[in-house]
């Protein structure tokens, strides 16, 4: 579901820029697009709540991939910018906080699982490939 444009001021938490978007995480109030052809004057396009806290994100294909505490991780078609829509979430083992794309991986961090690989070519849901808890002494 999308929400209307803000009218408050909003604490982003992470930002990813592709073209002339920024796709921000806005905490619990989800997944925000901004326009930023002309940084002088940002306009917002279009935002989606998440089920918890966007805490990062990153586009690639189409798709934004939202890192959504308290453990999560959600897909967001935007091929569509005006009708965000989250296509699939995946439950993570523990607080997600960051996410990263490559080709057809998506790799997750967060707190109780240190990193979450995702194959994302079947993008109606994510395969997990892996976890793997990030310990520095091994």
């Amino acid at each position: 579901m999308a929400a209307v444009a803000p009218e408050e001021e909003l604490s982003g938490s992470d930002v990813y820029v592709a073209g002339s978007s920024a796709y921000i995480a806005v905490g619990s109030s989800g997944l925000y697009v901004v326009d930023v052809r002309r940084p002088v004057n940002p306009q917002w396009v279009a935002s989606v709540d998440t089920t918890g806290e966007a805490k990062g994100v990153y586009t690639i294909s189409g798709f934004a991939y939202v890192a959504d505490s308290p453990a999560s991780l959600q897909l967001v078609n935007n091929r569509e910018l005006r009708s965000l829509r989250i296509v699939v979430s995946y439950n993570t083992l523990g607080e997600t906080r960051n996410v990263y794309g490559l080709a057809s991986t998506v790799y997750v961090a967060g707190s109780g699982f240190g990193l979450g690989v995702f194959d994302v070519i079947n993008r109606s849901s994510l395969n997990t490939n892996g976890h793997f808890l990030v310990h520095p002494y091994r």
